[in-house]
């Protein structure tokens, strides 16, 4: 089952394989400051759809079921991890990434102090959810 909802403009679509993803206040904080952040920069987000695929954190994807975004806030932590596969090179090369020390993982993690810190994060989430619907429309004219 798929439940979508719309806030402050802002259409979203959770789903947890036939169950409701139920997000915690952080996970919503979290959730609305990177959907405004799509939002500012005037990017649809319509698409994205926000899963739960494990109990600690929420994964978004594009419309190509690709995972470009892992989000986990919480008390204890709080970080993003980006699909560094599907990622242009310019992207990987972002400072963002100088303290990543295995770039051979696929998701590159980047942890912050809190919930609120993921709005420092939004210009790099966006563009790397841009460079996943390219990967995605690229790998659709091969098949």
């Amino acid at each position: 089952m798929e439940i979508t909802f719309s806030k402050d403009g802002i259409t979203k679509s959770y789903s947890n394989y036939d169950k409701l993803a139920e997000l915690t206040e952080l996970e919503k904080k979290a959730d609305h400051i990177i959907m405004s952040g799509f939002k500012d920069a005037n990017v649809d987000a319509s698409q994205i759809i926000a899963k739960r695929h494990s109990e600690s954190y929420l994964s978004y994807f594009n419309r190509f079921d690709i995972d470009f975004l892992r989000v986990k806030a919480g008390e204890k932590s709080t970080w993003i991890s980006l699909d560094s596969y599907r990622m242009s090179d310019s992207l990987r090369d972002n400072e963002i990434f100088d303290d990543i020390k295995n770039k051979r993982i696929r998701h590159w993690k980047i942890a912050f102090e809190k919930t609120d810190d993921i709005k420092d994060a939004i210009d790099i989430i966006v563009k790397c959810y841009l460079s996943s619907l390219e990967y995605g429309n690229k790998s659709r004219k091969i098949i």
